[in-house]
């Protein structure tokens, strides 16, 4: 299809320019909600760009939005750029060396996830500006993903009403499309107050918060055994935030995915590979066992020696199958609460060494690797291809949006 070729040639003649944009995000890791450089360059680049860029939008200061056009059918993006505390590694080093140590990192590779974000929704601004396609365009810098969920505060500010559709993709250890549900998150807080005393002197007139706190959560621990192996119960002593579960919407989620496999088996080159050998050369047999059973789940249509070459591959170049998983992943993420408001997809995309976990200094360190560029732009042309779908096609977003509807059954974020 040649309109779609306009915006993959448009993301191939820009991709020096747009690996830089991931890579200053690597070098300048920000946690959370305090995100300033990482917000500014993605805003600023935007700006430059031909978009409306409103800043420190739903009340986070390093939240924005960004809108091209006007009008209808609207396209929403979800960029991500928080790191992760205390994994600072350098780069392209297969040993754990950080750079600074106890300073964050990026071990779940959003740096890429904003760039990616970035670089699909400029080649549809291209496409449109070229071509007088109408529409909106609507990219949404999302802090705190990690912990926090930005997304989440967005949500309950209505950031993400009135769009045809939001798409995004992550950083994964399989190139497919996001086509399973996710755990949300419940938060209940529990303050305790205690009775100051001296603790030498009169013991006995004293209340401890801390012990009733303690107490609770040993309390919680013996509960664990007694609940559905679907829940999980997690703690902290800080304030945290809250996630809803991730609506899959079939119609759209298909359409993404016919696109990915445009765009894959990932372009991969002898260098990728060879730099990516260290780091899958330390994984121990445990990893490599664990590795080779978990590409079994992934890719059942596989033989056994496909599956064996790809389990002795440092890098991972296979797509896998579409699938729509009745159970939930055992993980969360507040995507899941855009995703309340309008059809959402999303894509994965191999990244990082092959058996490597995300949120691993093995992330870090393939952060600004020829294999995570690859994986980025992979993913930039893959949202802008179903972005493009969305703007041109009436019965797509019809299906997309009824689904949607089904899908709620009357819920109310």
């Amino acid at each position: 299809m040649k309109e779609k070729q306009q915006l993959l040639d448009y993301i191939d003649s820009n991709a020096d320019f747009f690996r830089g944009i991931s890579d200053q995000i690597w070098d300048h890791p920000e946690v959370r909600f305090d995100t300033p450089h990482s917000a500014k360059l993605l805003a600023d680049t935007l700006r430059e760009q031909g978009f409306d860029v409103e800043e420190g939008v739903c009340g986070l200061p390093h939240a924005f939005r960004a809108t091209y056009g006007a009008g209808s059918p609207a396209v929403g993006f979800l960029a991500e750029y928080d790191a992760l505390p205390g994994m600072s590694q350098q780069a392209g080093v297969p040993e754990r060396l950080p750079l600074l140590e106890g300073a964050p990192g990026h071990a779940c590779g959003h740096n890429a996830i904003g760039a990616g974000n970035l670089v699909g929704a400029l080649a549809v601004r291209d496409f449109m500006q070229r071509n007088h396609l109408p529409g909106r365009l609507v990219v949404f810098g999302c802090p705190a993903e990690e912990s926090g969920f930005g997304k989440a505060v967005m949500a309950r500010q209505g950031a993400f009403d009135g769009l045809d559709a939001l798409l995004t993709w992550h950083p994964m250890e399989d190139t497919t499309l996001w086509g399973g549900s996710c755990l949300s998150i419940a938060l209940i807080y529990y303050t305790f107050q205690g009775v100051a005393s001296h603790a030498a002197a009169a013991p006995e007139k004293g209340r401890s918060a801390l012990d009733a706190a303690e107490l609770m959560n040993l309390g919680v621990q013996f509960l664990r055994e007694h609940i559905p192996s679907t829940a999980r119960i997690h703690y902290a002593f800080l304030d945290v935030g809250g996630a809803a579960d991730y609506v899959v919407n079939r119609a759209l989620g298909t359409a993404m995915y016919e696109n990915l496999k445009r765009v894959t088996p990932l372009p991969y080159t002898k260098e990728d590979y060879d730099q990516a050998r260290p780091f899958f050369d330390r994984e121990d047999g445990d990893a490599k066992a664990a590795l080779l059973a978990r590409l079994r789940r992934v890719y059942p249509h596989f033989s056994k020696e496909e599956l064996d070459s790809l389990a002795a591959s440092p890098l991972n170049h296979a797509l896998a199958p579409l699938a729509f998983p009745a159970e939930a992943m055992m993980l969360s993420t507040d995507v899941g609460d855009a995703s309340w408001f309008a059809p959402t997809a999303q894509v994965t995309v191999a990244y990082g060494p092959n058996g490597s976990a995300p949120h691993s200094w093995q992330w870090v360190a393939m952060g600004k690797s020829g294999a995570a560029h690859k994986a980025m732009l992979t993913a930039a042309k893959t949202i802008a291809m179903t972005a493009y779908d969305v703007l041109t096609d009436g019965e797509l977003r019809e299906k997309a949006r009824k689904e949607h509807k089904e899908n709620m059954r009357g819920r109310v974020y």
